[in-house]
């Protein structure tokens, strides 16, 4: 019993550590445009106001399109940011 509690556990820290990256679902490969955004790969460099410029998309738009960026100024190569294309 204490095998699958320690599992399911393990399980869901893994769940919520994808939900705080940001990792683009798996069906969407990162860089690809699905309907109305698109999932960009942060590289070593990048800054969130620099990826808003290349999309013509304002730094703010692109944080409130994804909760797991709490501070405009961290974040980190192999993040998943979400671009909203509106």
């Amino acid at each position: 019993m204490g095998g699958i509690f320690i599992a399911v556990m393990l399980a869901l820290a893994v769940w919520r550590i994808r939900q705080g990256t940001g990792e683009a679902p798996n069906d969407t490969a990162p860089g690809e445009q699905q309907e109305d955004k698109i999932y960009y790969t942060v590289k070593t460099g990048d800054t969130l106001s620099e990826i808003a410029e290349r999309y013509n998309v304002s730094w703010q738009n692109i944080k409130a399109h994804n909760p797991h960026i709490i501070n405009e100024h961290l974040i980190y190569p192999g993040q998943v940011i979400v671009i909203p294309m509106i």
